[in-house]
């Protein structure tokens, strides 16, 4: 009966620790994930403002050369 006991509390301790392992490792990678998705809007960010520059910029030059003329 001892011998029942003690395989019980052994295969619980693994499934406890296999969880806890899991549990770890989730917010590891939540936190992995966040970080990237900062990353991406930061890098977003400059990419819609080198856009919005170039725009301008193709305006300016558009204003320019219909005033040409």
């Amino acid at each position: 009966m001892l011998s029942l006991v003690a395989i019980g509390a052994g295969v619980f301790g693994v499934y406890a620790g296999w969880h806890w392992k899991l549990l770890h490792r989730s917010f590891h990678d939540v936190s992995r994930y966040k970080r990237g998705v900062r990353a991406a809007r930061k890098a977003q960010w400059e990419h819609f403002g080198r856009a919005v520059l170039f725009a301008v910029a193709a305006l300016v030059i558009l204003v320019v050369l219909a005033n040409m003329h």
